[in-house]
């Protein structure tokens, strides 16, 4: 996380302002800012500008073994045990649901543009672009 998160700084992709707390905290195993560091460098490497909930869920398992649904069944399991004693369960996160809040929220940092029903459009550099780019040097 710290070399994706020292990468994208000195490409000149300042991760200030662009990552959210969410209240949940700890959601695919890892704190929210370091799946969305990684998330948001994942974006900048792929070669394509389309971005959906779908293909990058399926991206941060395979690159970065980040489960993104053995969470969702654990709450969905603490859900059903609730019902069980009669007890209102509270708002469960599930991964369709905070990516696309992710999402919403880089567009709102106008780093993501909507392009469709479900699925946006990369406004930052991307693929051959952000490979390119010459790191700056901090010596």
């Amino acid at each position: 996380m710290h070399e994706a998160r020292e990468e994208l700084i000195g490409k000149g992709i300042p991760l200030t302002g662009l990552l959210k707390d969410f209240s949940d905290g700890w959601i695919f195993g890892c704190p929210s800012k370091y799946w969305q560091t990684l998330l948001i460098r994942m974006m900048c490497l792929v070669n394509n500008n389309r971005v959906t909930v779908k293909y990058y869920a399926q991206q941060l398992k395979e690159y970065h073994g980040l489960e993104t649904v053995e969470p969702v069944r654990t709450l969905n399991f603490n859900k059903n045990g609730l019902k069980l004693i009669n007890q209102q369960p509270t708002y469960l996160p599930n991964t369709y649901k905070l990516l696309w809040d992710f999402f919403i929220h880089l567009e709102q940092k106008q780093v993501l543009q909507r392009t469709g029903d479900r699925e946006f459009s990369k406004l930052l550099p991307c693929g051959y672009k952000y490979r390119a780019i010459k790191p700056k040097s901090y010596s």
